[in-house]
């Protein structure tokens, strides 16, 4: 028996009903009664897949991680790419590696790119979506951080520029 804990609306509890759970008034609290197999099917005719034959049905893609830098003009800083004629202007970033968190990824990534060490909390500003295409043949997902101003005089020597 598996015990899952379900915040569902009023609309929503007859469904899951339907795929064999019971509730308890309380907090929507249903419990599984049947485990079910990979070749078995409820009486609805829901076929339930073990988890590594999901895993093959479910979108892949890769994720990257970056900073978004200003000056102190509010005016956004990029680093020009030397590898990707189509896009010579980049935000500070790159790919996540496997078991990395966003955060860490733009952190890293800053580090690895700059030699600016960035710490503090981080604050989300924008995801971005994108469909595979000729190029890459993944969909991309990113998280873009502020990375906060860069002074004047940072940026005299910096490898970010304006």
């Amino acid at each position: 028996m598996t015990l899952f804990e379900l915040n569902a609306s009023v609309e929503a509890a007859p469904l899951y009903r339907e795929f064999v759970f019971t509730s308890s008034p309380a907090l929507m609290r249903m419990t599984r009664l049947a485990e079910p197999t990979a070749a078995s099917t409820t009486d609805n005719s829901t076929t339930w897949l073990p988890p590594e034959q999901y895993a093959e049905t479910v979108l892949k893609a890769t994720a990257f991680a970056c900073l978004y830098f200003t000056d102190e003009g509010d005016r956004p800083l990029q680093l020009h790419s030397v590898y990707s004629p189509a896009h010579p202007w980049q935000l500070v970033g790159g790919t996540m590696d496997k078991g990395e968190r966003p955060w860490e990824t733009a952190v890293r990534e800053c580090r690895e790119e700059t030699g600016l060490a960035v710490s503090g909390l981080p604050r989300l500003l924008a995801t971005v979506y994108g469909l595979p295409g000729a190029q890459w043949p993944y969909d991309t997902i990113g998280m873009v951080f502020d990375g906060g101003c860069l002074v004047d005089d940072y940026l005299s020597g910096a490898l970010i520029h304006v």
